[in-house]
């Protein structure tokens, strides 16, 4: 015969059992979530890792192609040709010292001289502290080998060219850059806002 404590024990004994259940799916559910929590936490990790690697990767290949960009501007390669008789190397920079020399003017002619070659860059720069190939009188600034080259230029083509002060001047740029093609590579990309070293490039062609 059941009596009256027999059914509170049941009942008790089956409350007990679903509080127990309940905290356990309820635990069941807590770390199934912190586990896919932790997963996608990797993977957010491992694409914000490759999304970063992949930005500094581009920014490299950007730099390093703006700097072949910059060096194919201003600096001419060994043996490339001028247009006036000679190519971009030591020999040719003995044949602008040999121009330096052997080329005359008229009075017309070393005015004009005197005034390009007097303009502030035009001097070998990189070697010594002149700031011009030519003072205002038209004497030569420095006594080295690349500035008695770059006068020469200047001499040669005001004589036998029909290029303009500017175009001249262009000329001058483009044998300082063979001179000296680190400085020159480094200058010219300091100006333009990029700074990586011209490494791989010599510090001097020919001697003062």
């Amino acid at each position: 015969m059941n009596t009256g404590g027999d059914k509170i024990e049941i009942e008790v004994s089956t409350s007990q059992t679903l509080r127990i259940l309940t905290v356990l799916v309820a635990v069941s559910i807590g770390l199934s979530g912190f586990s896919l929590y932790q997963v996608y936490s990797r993977e957010g990790i491992s694409k914000a890792k490759s999304s970063t690697q992949a930005m500094v990767s581009g920014g490299t290949a950007d730099i390093t192609s703006k700097v072949e960009q910059v060096r194919e501007e201003v600096l001419p390669e060994e043996g490339s040709p001028t247009g006036y008789g000679v190519k971009y190397s030591t020999a040719g920079m003995q044949t602008l010292v040999n121009w330096f020399q052997s080329t005359s003017l008229s009075s017309e002619g070393k005015d004009r001289y005197a005034n390009i070659g007097s303009n502030d860059g035009t001097a070998c720069e990189y070697c010594c502290g002149a700031t011009s190939a030519l003072r205002s009188n038209g004497q030569i600034a420095c006594g080295c080998k690349h500035n008695y080259a770059i006068a020469g230029l200047i001499k040669y083509l005001v004589k036998n060219t029909d290029k303009s002060d500017q175009e001249i001047l262009k000329e001058v740029k483009d044998w300082k850059g063979y001179f000296f093609p680190k400085q020159t590579l480094s200058k010219e990309l300091q100006e333009r806002g990029i700074s990586p070293e011209a490494a791989g490039l010599p510090q001097m062609r020919g001697g003062c």
